[in-house]
Formats: C-alpha cells, sequence, structure tokens
C-alpha cells in the first residue's frame, strides 16, 4: 500500500469518526490506538477522541479553537484545518468501518516490523562484512514476526545489498 493509499484509508476512517458517535466509541474500545495513524492525523483523532469524552462529535470550529489555543504559526494552523477539512470531505459509509479498521491495523503491523528491522539495515550500511546478514538469518523470523502470524498476513519481505545503496527492502 502506498503512503497515499495509507493517508487516504486514514482520512475515510476519520471521515467516519467525525460523523457517528457509535464508530468513535467503536474505535475507543478497540486495540487501535492514535499512535497507529500517521503524524498528520493525530491532533484530530486526539480531539475527536476528547470531544466524545465531553459527549459530543468534533466540529471544525471546535477543533480551530483548540489549535489556535497553541498559538500555531500560520503555516501550522492552515496545515490542521487542511488536514481536518479533508478528513471531513472524505468519502465513506459506516459500512466502510470494518475494513477500514482492517487496513490501519494491517499498516500497522507493517510499519512494526520495518522498524524492527532498522538495527539490522543500519548494521548492514556500518558493516563491512557480512555480519548483520547472518544476524538476519539467526534471528529474522524473530525481528519480522515476533507475534508469529506473518503467514496470515502473506507478507514476504526481501533484503537486499549493495555498496552504493545500502540496505533495500521490498515488500510483495
Amino acid at each position: 500500500m502506498s503512503k497515499e493509499e495509507i493517508l487516504r484509508s486514514e482520512r475515510r476512517f476519520i471521515h467516519l469518526l467525525l460523523n457517528d458517535m457509535q464508530l468513535v466509541k467503536r474505535w475507543l474500545d478497540s486495540d487501535l490506538d492514535i499512535e497507529d495513524f500517521e503524524t498528520g492525523h493525530k491532533a484530530v483523532l486526539e480531539q475527536i477522541k476528547n470531544s466524545y469524552e465531553e459527549g459530543f462529535l468534533l466540529t471544525r470550529d471546535t477543533f480551530m479553537t483548540y489549535v489556535s489555543s497553541a498559538n500555531p504559526s500560520p503555516k501550522h494552523k492552515i496545515a490542521h484545518e487542511v488536514t481536518f477539512d479533508t478528513c471531513f470531505a472524505a468519502i465513506a459509509k459506516n459500512g466502510d468501518y470494518p475494513a477500514l479498521e482492517k487496513q490501519i491495523i494491517s499498516n500497522r503491523e507493517i510499519r512494526k516490523r520495518e522498524n524492527a528491522l532498522n538495527p539490522l539495515k543500519d548494521s548492514i550500511r556500518n558493516t563491512k562484512d557480512n555480519g548483520a546478514l547472518a544476524d538476519l538469518l539467526r534471528t529474522g523470523a524473530d525481528k519480522l514476526c515476533p507475534d508469529k502470524k506473518c503467514s496470515e498476513n502473506k507478507l514476504t519481505l526481501f533484503l537486499a545489498c549493495s555498496p552504493k545503496t545500502g540496505p533495500v527492502l521490498v515488500r510483495v
């Protein structure tokens, strides 16, 4: 899934949360956390959560009041405004919620696995021998799949290394 597809699915998910109190409750009761989303969406999600706890859905005016209270630069204020407006204008139906939730969980798992490989990629980049590759072969299963559910996600990773580019991770 490309970065733009990830952002699009998150926007659609947030759109649902901006329009349905029951879906906000469902999200808060799920194992999805604000940290599972892209950075640009976290402020909106935080305010959706705060609004829900106060008993109402987040509105644009309420969100912009929150943003303004932090005294952001004009550039950051506009960025938050555009993020909210883009999420609000996204097209999704309540029936899309399960599929969008599943996509976000899948993206979270992929991000975790990629982050687990970062030390190995750095080691390969900084080592003249193939010690890091041997480490990958010895402990790769644990690093790539700590929860032992790789086969369920049908995720295959290839690690290639060249002196020019360093390690390259390919997902298929």
